[in-house]
């Protein structure tokens, strides 16, 4: 996310500068006219599309831990014709992800209306997924929700609720950016790590999403140690956004910093 399309204009230069940093694999992020790839596009050709991804992360020396995406569609909002798009892409997300060797794939979750009843909607948003994943499953390739702000599964509480409905076909992408900007501690989600099955990384504070590495309050150490635990082995993905660490300083502190831990 960090790699800047005005900086980085193909994806092929944002793979080498990924590799450049030190890193060995990357999340790709599928999402409508954002960065690296189109969810539209993949439903028209996936094989066509893997076959380009996969070798411009050869060529760069990468692999695929997780494809981050969403749809071109909302999915809280969609009519019937949306949704038969959502469907689409969604098979087509997961035929690409296999043929890229992508063990993850990460959605969005739905989006927060205040005036709507929570639990009801938590309820709809698990029926449509169950739908979907119906359609269309592969045994190598875990499908994970991200408990992001702003949206029904922002609070620990719901996003528990969730998982219970949808549990073992859809995990979750746990990021605790999202929750340490509402003032939520680490310690305060351990009931959700059962359910993990990707990682999302940065620091944050209260009402900040991404905060430096000196400012911010996310407790890594703790995360590392529950995920240690709880015997995790999949990915911990860096996800700075572009226009906040240009410079990649803070990206470079918290891996080193996540490597000591994993290493501890």
């Amino acid at each position: 996310m960090v790699c800047a399309k005005s900086e980085y204009s193909t994806n092929l230069k944002t793979f080498q500068k990924i590799k450049e940093l030190g890193f060995n694999s990357v999340d790709l992020a599928a999402f409508e006219g954002w960065q690296n790839i189109n969810p539209s596009l993949i439903s028209k050709d996936p094989k066509n599309l893997a076959e380009i991804t996969s070798k411009e992360l050869k060529k760069a020396g990468l692999s695929v831990c997780s494809i981050n995406t969403g749809f071109s569609k909302k999915i809280s909002t969609a009519d019937e014709k949306s949704y038969n798009t959502i469907k689409k892409e969604y098979i087509a997300m997961v035929d690409f992800a296999k043929m890229i060797n992508s063990p993850n794939i990460t959605l969005p979750a739905w989006s927060l209306d205040e005036n709507k009843n929570i639990s009801k909607e938590i309820d709809l948003f698990a029926k449509r997924l169950k739908e979907l994943v119906s359609l269309k499953k592969d045994s190598n390739i875990s499908i994970s929700v991200e408990a992001h702000k702003n949206t029904i599964i922002e609070k620990p509480e719901n996003t528990l609720k969730f998982l219970e409905l949808v549990w073992p076909d859809f995990g979750l992408t746990y990021d605790p950016s999202h929750f340490t900007m509402q003032g939520i501690k680490v310690e305060d989600t351990i009931h959700l790590f059962d359910y993990i099955e990707h990682v999302h990384l940065r620091n944050a504070a209260p009402d900040k999403m991404q905060e430096t590495m000196k400012e911010g309050e996310v407790n890594f150490e703790d995360l590392i140690d529950v995920l240690k635990q709880n015997n995790y082995d999949g990915a911990l993905s860096i996800e700075y956004f572009k226009g906040f660490d240009n410079e990649f300083n803070n990206t470079l502190v918290l891996t080193e910093l996540i490597k000591d831990l994993i290493n501890k």
